[in-house]
């Protein structure tokens, strides 16, 4: 991927940041404003994982993989670690 040209990052950071979302309490939403972006997918798919696999260790279930859309979490009962160990990608 080529390096932005300094105009193109100047255009970014006018629409970019934290300071430019506006909460609207009452319908419990954020707006963006400027034509920024928001993509929660990553958020959703690690909480998604990181559910599945607090339940599947709660039905008994201590070694498992769980992956959502390329979220991975592992987890292992085993004394000896696989290689690696335990991870988590979310």
């Amino acid at each position: 991927m080529p390096t932005p040209e300094d105009e193109e990052i100047v255009a970014a950071l006018k629409v970019s940041g934290w300071q430019k979302l506006r909460l609207n309490r009452d319908a419990r939403a954020v707006m963006q404003m400027g034509g920024m972006k928001l993509d929660f997918s990553a958020l959703a798919k690690g909480h998604a994982v990181d559910r599945v696999s607090d339940r599947l260790m709660a039905m008994g279930a201590t070694s498992h993989l769980v992956e959502i859309g390329g979220e991975l979490k592992e987890e292992a009962s085993s004394r000896t670690p696989s290689p690696g160990g335990p991870r988590s990608s979310g």
